[in-house]
């Protein structure tokens, strides 16, 4: 029987070589399985390592105002952030970024049975909205905050006028201010410090600016926030203010002398013919300059009333002088302001005569 084993061995070595000898695989083949195999490694370290747990550190904002009731207000600054640390895996806490997180801390009804509050409010991880699932929060920093409410309630104050700003036109400067309208603002406030509110409390208005103006410069005005015992508080809404802008007085003195006319009793009598001494003063005037640059002598009429006289020596009277100006306008020098009257005949008995001869209006 023949041997297997001596058959083989009569192969040569080239003939076992090729029989063994695996397929080739063209190159660019190659090459896409190792590609493939390097983006499946990669695919699955990814999906490990987003699946990995970590931590993290978020500010998170404390939101209170939803939980604060209307009539309730903060008298301190309140903590506005919190640090939260969060458990999860990368992918969850990538998300996190999207979304808004918030802390609302709750009030307990004893906190708000009375017209303040001053304590500690604890944060705590169910407190936190917005989380998106699977997400562990691991502690909060702080754990507690200070919050200092106050019961709010609102007064009305006075108000008054501040400061007044700007240059007025030319010729002018600012004269009254007057009240604004309305007189006082509604201003809402801790209970506890509007009721230490007095008459002699006011709100001011910002500055008012007259730039250029002239005459009454009037508009809607802000206010400046109330202060009392150190607590800020804001006025509600603005005011009317209006400004009253004055021509700058002027004086004038005329340069020739005005005449003195005589005002007697009554037209029929015997003193139609009086002599006054000196018959002529001088005489300035002031007023705004507009008015006073235009003023002609002979408006201002310059007078000696004879139901004025006052006996001086026998047969002779002092009577001081009066006068009659335009509008606006004031004599503010009459020299001299008492003239003579020699009478040449015995004067009328008191109480004789008429007043119609009296001017109707005098600035004397």
């Amino acid at each position: 029987m023949d041997d297997p084993s001596a058959s083989y061995r009569s192969l040569s070595h080239t003939q076992v070589i090729r029989k063994f000898k695996r397929t080739s695989v063209p190159r660019d083949r190659r090459r896409a399985y190792l590609g493939i195999s390097l983006l499946a490694g990669i695919l699955m370290w990814a999906g490990i390592d987003l699946r990995r747990m970590e931590d993290a550190v978020i500010d998170v904002e404390i939101e209170f105002q939803r939980q604060l009731p209307a009539d309730w207000t903060f008298v301190a600054p309140l903590e506005n952030a919190a640090k939260v640390t969060v458990r999860g895996s990368r992918r969850q806490l990538t998300a996190i970024q999207e979304v808004n997180l918030m802390i609302q801390p709750e009030l307990s009804a004893e906190a708000l049975s009375g017209d303040m509050y001053k304590g500690k409010v604890a944060l705590l991880p169910s407190q936190v909205s917005g989380l998106p699932p699977g997400v562990e929060i691991r502690g909060i920093s702080p754990a507690a905050i200070d919050v200092n409410l106050a019961r709010v309630t609102t007064r009305y104050i006075g108000v008054e006028a501040g400061d007044i700003t700007g240059e007025p036109a030319p010729g002018y400067v600012v004269g009254a201010v007057r009240r604004p309208d309305p007189p006082a603002t509604a201003v809402t406030g801790p209970k506890q410090i509007l009721d230490k509110i007095t008459p002699a409390d006011v709100v001011r208005t910002k500055a008012f600016d007259v730039q250029d103006g002239k005459g009454v410069v009037g508009g809607m005005v802000g206010l400046e926030p109330f202060v009392k015992d150190g607590e800020t508080m804001l006025p509600m809404g603005q005011v009317y203010l209006s400004v009253e802008l004055v021509e700058i007085p002027a004086v004038r003195e005329f340069e020739q002398q005005l005449d003195v006319k005589a005002m007697i009793d009554s037209p029929f009598d015997r003193y139609a013919g009086l002599i006054l001494s000196p018959p002529a003063v001088r005489v300035a005037i002031s007023g705004p300059q507009s008015l006073v640059d235009k003023v002609n002598p002979g408006e201002i009429i310059v007078y000696a009333d004879i139901r004025d006289r006052v006996p001086a020596a026998p047969g002779e009277f002092n009577i001081k002088c009066r006068t009659i100006a335009p509008p606006r306008i004031q004599v503010t020098k009459i020299e001299p302001d008492t003239v003579k009257w020699i009478a040449r005949e015995a004067p009328l008995p008191e109480g004789e005569g008429t007043a119609e001869a009296r001017p109707a209006a005098s600035n004397g």
